[in-house]
């Protein structure tokens, strides 16, 4: 009788093991660069509150930050823009390997006193629109700058990974200027502020669907 035909490529499930759970830079932004963008958006956009997905009506709480998303950047923020742009090319290349066409938006987030983000995923399914996904692909990799200091500036807010349970997941330990990278498809959350504001750069770097 002849051998079972293998159905499984374990080149790639080899490989697929050596994708890190989130990758943690501390020394791509200063912190002079992280005021500066703190500061530049209180001055030029007004933050709201609102949902990311236009079908979640029903939960309400999931979310509670003051967000606004920038679509373009101007002559003072081109450089924040290529500074993503080249930290997600470095980390894509050298950890995740995913096949990415770059990012169109970014979101600037404050989260005050009471606000929150519940476990969710950044890779919407069943269907799911996402308000503002300019370009209509996938989202692989989540990329998020803190741009103020914990147990300084805010309590609470720990950024958290969910990888096995709710209750013992993965602290990333941030601190200002902090860069967090992790595949979209990772449950994640932002914990209660307990004082002050804690807020952050998010950007989605998007490309074809998983195959």
């Amino acid at each position: 009788m002849s051998a079972p035909t293998m159905m499984v490529n374990t080149e790639l499930v080899e490989k697929m093991f050596f994708i890190p759970r989130f990758i943690v830079d501390n020394q791509f932004f200063t912190h002079s660069e992280c005021d500066f963008i703190s500061q530049y958006f209180e001055v030029n956009h007004i933050t709201h509150r609102g949902r990311e997905y236009s079908d979640t009506s029903n939960i309400p709480e999931q979310r509670k930050a003051n967000v606004v998303l920038m679509t373009q950047p101007d002559e003072q923020t081109v450089w924040m823009w290529e500074k993503f742009n080249n930290i997600i090319a470095h980390y894509n290349d050298k950890s995740f390997n995913f096949d990415l066409y770059g990012f169109n938006y970014l979101q600037f987030a404050k989260y005050d006193v009471g606000d929150k983000h519940e476990f969710h995923m950044d890779l919407p399914l069943d269907g799911k629109r996402v308000d503002h996904n300019l370009m209509e692909n996938l989202r692989k990799l989540t990329v998020v700058l803190l741009l103020n200091e914990p147990g300084v500036d805010f309590e609470g807010g720990n950024f958290q990974i969910n990888h096995f349970s709710e209750q013992f997941p993965w602290e990333t330990n941030l601190k200002k200027g902090s860069v967090l990278l992790f595949p979209s498809f990772l449950l994640h959350k932002v914990a209660p502020i307990i004082s002050g504001n804690r807020q952050s750069i998010t950007v989605w770097a998007v490309g074809p669907k998983f195959k």
